[in-house]
């Protein structure tokens, strides 16, 4: 938690069972042991009684997308953030960054994707599209392939999402 005024931030690590599910799966901890600890907490439960203080805690910085200076177009210019197991590319721009009208483009390593798709279908087997995922991040993706591997990225490759004026 943050404390805005003072500035401080305490953490604990969730380590006390007796406020979770009865049964944790492997697969959904966010169900299991967050949600519940979340209702606890919302319930008026101290923190420091949910889980063992930790005293350091790392903050990771995010990197956001910058404003694409190019005349003639309006964009943002990102990177890659994560590359999945299928080989899709999440890039830091969200919903957000894509326009609602008009015809965004997605340039990366050379290639051009045309249009922001709304599912896999929407493309034909080995094209590259854009996509929303499921996280509200645009993706890059081979339909029925790997993006990753066709495009030869990895995460922090640069990305340009832009729009003709």
């Amino acid at each position: 938690l943050l404390d805005q005024a003072a500035g401080a931030i305490q953490a604990v690590q969730l380590d006390r069972p007796r406020f979770w599910l009865p049964e944790v799966s492997h697969s959904f901890h966010g169900r299991d042991i967050f949600a519940p600890v979340a209702a606890h907490l919302a319930n008026g439960v101290a923190l420091d009684e949910l889980g063992s203080p930790l005293s350091e805690v790392v903050r990771l910085i995010i990197p956001q997308p910058t404003p694409l200076a190019a005349p003639g177009r309006r964009g943002w210019r990102g990177q890659v953030m994560h590359v999945d197991a299928f080989g899709n590319l999440a890039t830091n721009f969200t919903r957000q960054h894509v326009p609602e009208a008009g015809s965004p483009r997605v340039r990366i390593a050379g290639q051009e994707i045309c249009g922001v798709a709304n599912t896999f279908g929407e493309g034909q087997p080995g094209e590259l599209i854009a996509m929303l995922d499921s996280s509200g991040q645009l993706s890059l993706c081979e339909v029925n392939g790997s993006a990753a591997r066709r495009l030869k990225v990895a995460a922090g490759e640069p990305v340009e999402l832009y729009w003709q004026d």
